[in-house]
């Protein structure tokens, strides 16, 4: 989005959107605003701030869907719905009583996001008001969906607002009132959000969550459950909420009807948490070959660091083709930080070396000679050749073959 926003940009202030719906639909959105403002200087701003929305509402098509050209039945037609949530998020207060005040808001049909969940998003407390006091067709799910976005950013005022008597969604849904009997059309919501709820970055947020599911005779959670949290919260990274969870007795090893899945260190060394990485080791998390090579293949040379300074062994099962993939990859500090670490520059199944001819880095290439690698395993030095003819590198090409000569590191050109 960084490169295609200012070409979009572009676009929306010359009005050249023909055929492009969503375009089209922001620029009518944006004039509307600038209308209501009564400042076409502002028009620019609007037209920005309505393109990043798309981006901030979790549209994860929004690149796809702004460059289309042509009908596509993702484009809804539900201006005044599209208008509230952009003037929700640049906060047009007169607008959006009016259109909360008018009852045609359809609160699911729309392109730029669900009214009430942008004013969550962006913390307007005044229009979540409106919002309750009205109902205004808003269905329950809504408020749900307000609450979620609040756990996971960690905002304890916007929980403790939610959950508060008039408004907490987990009070007003249909199976909390007594006597009521469900049919096979309703569906109870609330130990699914309950669950959701808990992913959140801080403890206070959390230990809210936890009360509140209390209230509802909820079953109680599981242990693969806990596990799975865990799983969550080291690949956000999120640190106090790691040592919360290892404290209440999560385990930090795969349990045994899960086996499929990869550990918690693995997550974090994968998203290349290292602060994480170092907590799940202190409290006896095993290393283990691929959580080297997530780390490796990544790139994250600090929590290769840690793994290595923390007893982590280059040679044990797993870890045979970190050196390949990074290589590859055109890590060369991950490769220089392997091969000090007592990796072989000759490995097969892959090489090392083909893999900085894939990667097109003379670098790593370089490195790997200075490492020891052979210049007359004819074997490898075919298979680079062959790789790097039909990938149309023609500077590995030259490289390899200049190898094959025995040109040595310092005849490089």
């Amino acid at each position: 989005m960084p490169f295609v926003r200012p070409y979009l940009e572009q676009r929306l202030r010359e009005g050249r959107t023909r055929g492009f719906l969503m375009l089209t639909l922001i620029r009518k959105v944006a004039e509307r605003l600038t209308a209501e403002n009564e400042d076409e200087n502002q028009a620019k701003d609007y037209t920005s701030c309505v393109l990043e929305l798309m981006t901030r509402a979790g549209f994860d098509n929004h690149v796809r869907e702004l460059l289309f050209h042509g009908l596509e039945p993702f484009v809804r037609d539900c201006f005044e719905s599209d208008l509230l949530a952009a003037a929700i998020y640049t906060n047009q207060m007169p607008l959006v009583k009016s259109l909360i005040d008018s009852q045609r808001i359809r609160p699911r049909r729309n392109n730029l996001g669900i009214p009430i969940t942008i004013a969550g998003l962006v913390r307007r407390f005044e229009i979540l008001d409106l919002f309750i006091a009205r109902r205004n067709g808003h269905r329950l799910r809504d408020l749900y969906d307000v609450l979620k976005i609040a756990t996971g950013n960690g905002d304890v005022e916007m929980v403790r607002y939610i959950l508060s008597s008039n408004r907490n969604p987990f009070a007003h849904d249909l199976w909390s009132i007594e006597g009521f009997q469900p049919d096979r059309y309703i569906k109870d919501y609330r130990p699914g959000y309950a669950k959701i709820a808990l992913r959140t970055p801080s403890v206070e947020v959390f230990n809210l969550m936890l009360a509140e599911r209390a209230k509802w005779n909820l079953r109680p959670f599981r242990e693969t459950f806990w596990f799975d949290l865990l799983h969550h919260v080291v690949r956000e990274g999120w640190r106090t909420m790691t040592e919360h969870l290892i404290s209440l007795g999560t385990p930090i090893e795969v349990p045994s009807q899960w086996q499929w899945m990869d550990s918690p260190l693995h997550g974090a060394c994968e998203k290349g948490h290292s602060d994480v990485v170092a907590i799940l080791l202190n409290h006896g998390a095993k290393i283990r070959g691929k959580d080297l090579e997530a780390a490796a293949s990544h790139g994250h040379t600090a929590t290769l660091t840690v793994l290595l300074e923390r007893g982590a062994d280059v040679h044990c099962e797993g870890a045979a083709e970190s050196l390949f993939v990074a290589a590859k990859k055109g890590f060369i500090e991950i490769v220089r930080t392997l091969l000090d670490a007592g990796m072989d520059a000759n490995q097969k199944s892959p090489s090392p070396m083909i893999g900085a001819v894939e990667s097109e880095h003379e670098g790593i290439f370089w490195l790997l000679i200075e490492r020891g690698a052979r210049l007359d395993d004819a074997e490898v030095i075919a298979e680079a050749a062959g790789r790097a003819e039909a990938a149309g590198l023609d500077s590995m090409l030259s490289l390899v073959k200049r190898t094959m000569t025995g040109a040595l590191p310092s005849e490089r050109l």
